[in-house]
């Protein structure tokens, strides 16, 4: 598909998201949220379709070397924010529901409705250059679609409450610190650096990666016990796969495993 403020590409299975509005600093407006939802459901849609090669990965960043994403356009009709709107972003919903991992490449600020999008995503790399936070305070809102929640599960509930409180820009090495960045490196290096995180996260069997994800983060919404049961259940289920005896037959022929994913 072709899309006005989004660009994409599919090669060697990673998918390549980039929010492309650098004039406005890849801020949200209404078409990009849009498009990048549309974007999204091609992705799983590809992935469903044996005719396409399976998506290992998607990687989302920001076009030009300024910004990930500002957050909302407010400048933008219809994107302002409204009060008592109570429905979920898609945008938001789907990095944690599309079953392969997704990670946000941050180059610049990332800033409210991007940062609560990078927060969605399962790992978030960033330059030195990057500023993040949550500044709604200072316009009289809270962000609105899970990023407090799951700045919480990061950092804790009172440094959570400092950052949102305060509405401040951070660091990307404190935000490394603080745990709600994975990793932090120089900007020279930072699509290569993506791309052997990438590489190195999806080495084993493919059901079994996205099997971790289902399982980390259903556990995460549930009690010690159901948790692992679930897990106890996803691992059972594992190993009637065939990628299963192929992973026990490449250890026993001393090669690499080739995935079948089934």
């Amino acid at each position: 598909m072709q899309y006005d403020t989004i660009e994409s590409e599919l090669e060697d299975g990673i998918a390549t998201v980039t929010l492309d509005r650098p004039e406005s600093l890849n801020a949200f407006s209404p078409t990009l949220r849009g498009e990048l939802v549309d974007c999204l459901e091609e992705i799983r849609s590809l992935d469903r379709d044996e005719s396409e090669p399976n998506v290992r990965a998607v990687v989302v960043e920001g076009a030009g070397k300024q910004a990930f994403s500002v957050g909302a356009d407010v400048n933008a009709d219809g994107d302002a924010p409204q009060p008592n709107v109570k429905e979920f972003r898609d945008e938001l919903v789907l990095p944690p529901n599309l079953p392969m991992p997704v990670v946000a490449e941050i180059d610049g600020y990332c800033l409210g409705a991007g940062l609560e999008f990078a927060m969605a995503c399962d790992f978030r790399l960033a330059t030195p250059e990057s500023e993040l936070g949550f500044p709604e305070s200072r316009l009289g809102i809270l962000p609105a679609n899970g990023g407090v929640q799951r700045l919480v599960s990061q950092v804790g509930s009172s440094r959570a409450k400092e950052l949102v409180m305060a509405g401040e820009r951070v660091s990307a090495e404190r935000a490394e610190s603080d745990g709600f960045v994975d990793y932090v490196h120089p900007r020279a290096e930072i699509d290569s650096f993506v791309r052997e995180f990438v590489d190195r996260i999806t080495t084993g069997a493919p059901l079994a990666i996205r099997a971790a994800k289902d399982v980390i983060d259903t556990g995460l919404s549930t009690d010690l016990e159901t948790a692992i049961r679930y897990e106890h259940r996803a691992s059972r289920a594992l190993r009637e796969t065939r990628d299963h005896e192929e992973g026990q037959r490449a250890f026993r022929e001393d090669r690499e495993p080739e995935w079948q994913w089934e």
